[in-house]
């Protein structure tokens, strides 16, 4: 399974894990350094 997960777009995945009873959240908010991050959250 080596590097499949980039065979999926962002709108497939969350079609997915909202099928399989998942909510997702996505937040965007600035940030005060030159790039910004991103951060997966499991809870």
């Amino acid at each position: 399974m080596h590097n499949r997960a980039s065979n999926f777009s962002v709108g497939r995945l969350m079609k997915f894990l909202t099928a399989l009873g998942q909510d997702v959240k996505i937040t965007v908010k600035p940030t005060r350094k030159a790039v910004g991050e991103m951060e997966v959250v499991v809870s």
